[in-house]
């Protein structure tokens, strides 16, 4: 589970990365696939929200119950929620 957290990351970051580079382009005035914009950042929250998020918040609760440090255990979730919200603004945007 934590080789697929650690891949899942990696390629998150190759998408990111990608989004950044659109994100600059549309800084510098050029024109960019605003539909391929939306299709990656769809895909980051439909994959985040289904699969790789939920994985997370297991293997975080458990390690952070193990140690006994039950307090923190909502942080992660609350940040991927927050995240989520972020992102469905900003395809709700992409949509328009």
């Amino acid at each position: 589970m934590l080789a697929r957290i650690h891949t899942d990351h990696k390629h998150i970051l190759t998408l990111l990365r990608v989004l950044s580079g659109k994100a600059k382009s549309l800084r510098e005035g050029q024109e960019v696939n605003l539909t391929l914009i939306r299709d990656v950042v769809h895909y980051l929250l439909q994959y985040a929200d289904t699969s790789h998020h939920p994985m997370e918040d297991i293997l975080y609760r458990y390690y952070l119950e193990k140690k006994g440090i039950e307090e923190q255990i909502s942080q992660l979730e609350v940040e991927h929620q927050s995240l989520r919200v972020a992102t469905e603004e900003l395809l709700d945007t992409l949509s328009m």
